[in-house]
């Protein structure tokens, strides 16, 4: 018996796509949190308009408002991107920096971070993680899993089980949180579709073509992630507004015009093309593009143009001049020679394109086989 063939696989190292070796959040960490991002997080808890602008902090002041030293100042400062706006000379001739505002409230925000971190166990109880994070339980399980973590249940004193996550995790949602700014004045994509009436869609390609576009920021209702439209969104959205064409309305375009009057395409253009319509201007369509639109009135003339033309008679076995030619197997300059000279009257007859041609009745390819063996002499004088 036959061994079966065994036949290559469908899919193969070259056709399917590799999987990352990082998760989107994973790849976050290899990236360091901008200064910018910092204090847009220290505003949404501290009213930073208190601080006077120009409000200058030397590293030894911000030691010693924070209790700490200068060396941890220096080391801080430089790792979360502060500048030094310039440097100071100390009474023993030691070198100093000064940094601008607001350096003291930031740096006091990680001195105290580290002070409420370094005291914890390797692991860490979620609840501990939502009071530090500012965050949810919930929430915590769910980007700790984003991480590639997952919660580890232990015997807690009380006799159930606590739920824990290594304290590693604590720093690296900390990071995740300060990589995306909170919400505050922003618009979600569906509270913007819901204040300007547009959708997504809209939002994204006309925005977009002036500059802005939805970022991702931190819900204040759920926590989560979503994609958020800068406050100047409802005002820039109602000056695209005003720059735009009016809204079809019952204008309509060729194609609409063709489909009401029901012609093609072709001879609604033509038509349309022919009446040279001055009224004829852009405006949007059913998806908000603009096209070139007809007026009502303008439309009114082409319909009135398909029923007359679907009031003449179709060709059927009628001939054009080209046709008489062809049925005689004659050239057509023969044909028109002797049109003049034929009792058949020729009549304005439409193909099924509704083209109108001037077309002879049958009768005039019997006329023509009587004059094809005269001279055309004769036929001047109707003597065939």
């Amino acid at each position: 018996m036959e061994k079966p063939r065994l036949e290559e696989p469908y899919f193969t190292d070259e056709t399917l796509m590799p999987i990352p070796d990082k998760s989107h959040f994973q790849e976050l960490l290899d990236q360091p949190v901008s200064l910018e991002s910092r204090i847009v997080h220290l505003v949404a808890y501290i009213d930073i308009d208190e601080i006077p602008v120009g409000e200058v902090n030397s590293e030894y002041f911000i030691a010693r408002q924070l209790d700490s030293n200068t060396r941890w100042v220096r080391s801080k400062a430089k790792e979360i991107g502060l500048k030094v706006l310039n440097k100071g000379i100390d009474q023993s001739g030691v070198e100093y920096n000064v940094y601008d505002s607001p350096a003291l409230e930031l740096l006091r925000e990680e001195w105290w971070w580290r002070n409420e971190t370094c005291v914890l166990d390797k692991e860490v109880m979620v609840k501990e993680f939502e009071r530090l994070l500012g965050k949810t339980e919930k929430w915590v399980v769910k980007y700790a899993y984003e991480l590639g973590v997952v919660v580890n249940y232990v015997p807690s004193p009380s006799g159930g089980k606590a739920r824990m996550l290594p304290r590693t995790v604590l720093h690296q949602l900390r990071h995740i949180i300060l990589m995306f700014p909170p919400q505050q004045d922003w618009y979600t994509e569906f509270e913007l579709s819901q204040v300007s009436g547009h959708d997504d869609r809209w939002l994204a390609t006309h925005l977009g073509r002036v500059g802005i576009h939805a970022l991702p920021r931190w819900s204040d209702l759920t926590g989560k992630l979503l994609n958020f439209y800068p406050p100047e969104s409802p005002d820039v959205i109602r000056a695209i507004e005003a720059n735009q064409p009016r809204r079809a309305g019952n204008w309509l375009t060729a194609a609409g015009v063709a489909r009401k009057i029901d012609m093609s395409d072709e001879w609604t253009t033509t038509r349309l093309r022919e009446l040279q319509d001055p009224t004829a201007e852009i405006r949007l369509n059913d998806y908000n593009v603009p096209k070139l639109h007809y007026s009502p009135k303008t439309i009114a003339r082409v319909e009135k143009l398909a029923v007359e033309i679907r009031n003449i008679p179709e060709i059927n076995d009628w001939h054009t001049v080209s046709g008489l030619a062809r049925q005689l197997d004659v050239k057509e300059p023969w044909v028109r020679r002797r049109l003049p000279f034929l009792k058949s009257i020729p009549e304005p007859r439409r193909d099924p394109s509704y083209r109108i041609f001037n077309c002879y009745p049958p009768g005039a390819i019997t006329e023509l086989e009587k004059m094809r063996n005269s001279k055309f002499s004769d036929v001047q004088i109707g003597n065939f």
